[in-house]
């Protein structure tokens, strides 16, 4: 906990909200609620918005289900409001989280009490909450771990991965492991853009009657060619069969101006 933000430390953070909760009234033994939610079509909407970055996701909590840690753990990610839109994991961690409030359209405030979800957006950058760190006593045998994400820019976060988990399952590679596969998630969804805008110029490209155009992978294996490429390597209509040139290397098809 001696991360710094500024000139405060996580500790101090986390010693104010508990504070604050304690000056509006809050008592500690009830179960947390959560002032914010959202509607049924408001939360579809934010899921159909954030669709690419959920799939991602599953993925990668799949994985770490699978790998057979044995630890229970829920995999939560929100918009950049705190707002749930999708949670994976342990069905039996699963099924306390929702008891807890953890659930998909549930928002995290600074209202509700000391929360990893919150403090990671509004300090932006990752946070961690162990046991007694939660200002409700239910939490206090759980660990919460937050990370942000942020868009295309790189700048703007639009949204958290969280993990939760017993407090007896805390570990410091559970930190790393989460800001890992934030960082992973931001990754992707660039590679993603970047394929899309590629197979976008692409065909604008395979569509042109003026150029012959060849595309080719890293080591020169055709994958695609237009018909005006075609008609420059069989300039007398015979052999003019893509099927042929697909899957060969260009290195192996006889230069265009010796057919010319």
């Amino acid at each position: 906990m001696d991360n710094q933000c500024g000139e405060i430390t996580d500790l101090e953070i986390i010693q104010q909200t508990k504070q604050q909760c304690i000056d509006k009234g809050m008592d500690p033994e009830l179960v947390p609620t959560h002032t914010n939610r959202l509607n049924d079509e408001v939360l579809a909407a934010r899921r159909a918005k954030y669709k690419e970055y959920i799939e991602v996701i599953q993925v990668f909590v799949n994985k770490f289900l699978s790998s057979g840690s044995g630890n229970p753990v829920v995999i939560t990610i929100t918009d950049n409001e705190g707002f749930i839109l999708d949670m994976e994991g342990d069905p039996t961690i699963i099924e306390t989280a929702r008891y807890l409030g953890i659930a998909e359209g549930n928002g995290y405030s600074q209202v509700d009490g000391p929360s990893s979800i919150d403090l990671c957006l509004r300090y932006e950058r990752p946070f961690t909450l162990i046991g007694e760190d939660h200002f409700h006593h239910i939490l206090h045998r759980m660990a919460c771990y937050s990370a942000p994400f942020h868009g295309e820019d790189g700048k703007a976060i639009i949204g958290t991965i969280s993990l939760m988990t017993n407090r007896e399952f805390v570990h410091p590679h559970l930190h790393a492991l989460l800001c890992t596969m934030a960082d992973s998630l931001e990754r992707e969804m660039v590679t993603r853009k970047q394929n899309t805008q590629l197979q976008t110029l692409n065909q604008v490209l395979l569509g042109t009657n003026h150029y012959g155009v060849i595309i080719t992978d890293a080591t020169g294996q055709i994958l695609e060619m237009n018909e005006t490429s075609l008609s420059l390597l069989c300039p007398d209509g015979s052999d003019r069969n893509r099927a042929q040139y697909v899957g060969r290397s260009v290195f192996g098809i006889k230069p265009i101006w010796r057919v010319l």
